[in-house]
């Protein structure tokens, strides 16, 4: 039989390495991570196709019945993480896609249930990945911007896919934290930059405790901070050259 579905693939974050170093523990937040996101399942209509170690393989009718389960599997994973310590966190990556798919006695075959288990290595730690298919039968129907990643090749799949992320709140975080982090280049503008307000200070120093005579009663320095421009090929770039000149102003402005 073959019918159209909306496919989800759960996976939790860094499972097999705490196997290894810590069994109990790991078994014991396998159970816990299954009793939360069982009740989810159940309540947006999804039927539990395979369960494999910390792997969910579940199906449900609509795009939008999948997404809003996720989202509250998510929401509630990051509700309880605030009071867990740092090791026994529950953290998951969940992939989400529509198709059609093909039932062979119990098991679901096609290439619908291939491009979901691709596309859930895809989302952050925390996060929900989806295809454009899923992407485009959500959208303003979730409380959520929908973020593009991109058009990814995934394997044993001819076409490329373009990947989208829910943006929730705490993704959002984690996305700003990478866009703020600084390349050598960059730290090299930076220090430079210092290098600059530190002559400039040093030269008003230098001035008046070696010109006695000069009268500074009246003499009012000026010194005007032209905006930097960016000159690296990645437009993104444009705010780190913001950032140094308001840097650059502010720093200068408490030299006196």
């Amino acid at each position: 039989m073959r019918r159209l579905a909306a496919i989800m693939f759960t996976d939790m974050v860094g499972y097999s390495a705490l196997s290894q170093k810590n069994e109990k523990l790991a078994l014991r937040l396998l159970e816990e991570h299954r009793n939360i996101l069982r009740p989810f399942f159940s309540k947006h209509g999804g039927r539990e196709i395979e369960t494999a170690g910390d792997l969910f393989f579940v199906e449900f009718d609509s795009a939008v019945e999948g997404a809003e389960c996720a989202v509250e599997i998510q929401t509630a994973l990051f509700e309880r993480n605030k009071t867990a310590l740092p090791d026994e966190q529950i953290l998951l990556r969940i992939g989400l896609h529509i198709g059609d798919v093909v039932y062979v006695e119990k098991h679901v075959h096609g290439d619908g249930v291939n491009i979901a288990a691709r596309i859930e290595p895809l989302a952050k730690p925390g996060g929900i990945c989806l295809s454009e298919d899923v992407a485009r039968q959500i959208r303003n129907k979730i409380n959520y911007p929908l973020i593009s990643i991109g058009r990814h090749t995934l394997k044993n799949i001819s076409t490329p896919i373009e990947i989208f992320n829910i943006q929730l709140p705490w993704t959002k975080e984690i996305q700003v934290e990478k866009k703020s982090h600084v390349s050598p280049n960059k730290m090299l503008v930076f220090f430079s930059v210092l290098a600059v307000i530190a002559l400039v200070g040093f030269s008003l120093v230098y001035f008046k405790d070696n010109h006695v005579a000069t009268d500074f009663s009246n003499l009012r320095l000026r010194l005007a901070v032209l905006p930097l421009d960016n000159i690296s090929a990645d437009e993104k770039d444009e705010y780190f050259a913001d950032g140094m000149t308001e840097e650059l102003i502010s720093s200068l402005s408490k030299i006196t």
